[in-house]
């Protein structure tokens, strides 16, 4: 650009044509300082989840809800296409225990029989009720 300018001084102000090329530059530039902002946000991201001592909370998780909804819509189309459908599964097993190996059914705890208890009444011919506080 300095090569043009030296050789054409008078027609730099003047000329309509320059005018918009320069704004067109500063449009251009404009978009290049956002696009760079917006690729050191993702550079940022990026770093975010390869640093093996980063909190497990700010990594993405694998396994979420909208995670297992996509994969069953994945599974289903793919059934789809085969026509074959699983057999013997059950509406709670997928949901039910997402943790668990399948197969497993959940374990958890299992809860005593209630002990006897005796209720005893106070019955007999010298006692009187009295009154609660």
């Amino acid at each position: 650009m300095n090569s043009l300018t030296t050789s054409f001084p008078n027609c730099l102000p003047v000329c309509p044509r320059v005018a918009e090329l320069k704004e067109r530059i500063q449009e251009l530039e404009l978009k290049l300082v956002i696009k760079d902002g917006r690729i050191e946000e993702l550079e940022n991201e990026l770093r975010k989840h390869d640093n093996p001592h980063t909190p497990s909370s700010k990594k993405r998780k694998e396994k979420t809800k909208r995670n297992r909804k996509k994969e069953e819509t994945e599974r289903d189309k793919k059934e789809e296409e085969t026509g074959e459908e699983k057999g013997g599964e059950t509406e709670d097993e997928g949901e039910r225990f997402p943790g668990k190996p399948e197969g497993s059914n959940g374990g958890g705890i299992s809860i005593p029989d209630p002990d006897d208890v005796k209720h005893h009444r106070l019955e007999g011919d010298g006692l009187e009720e009295i009154g609660t506080r």
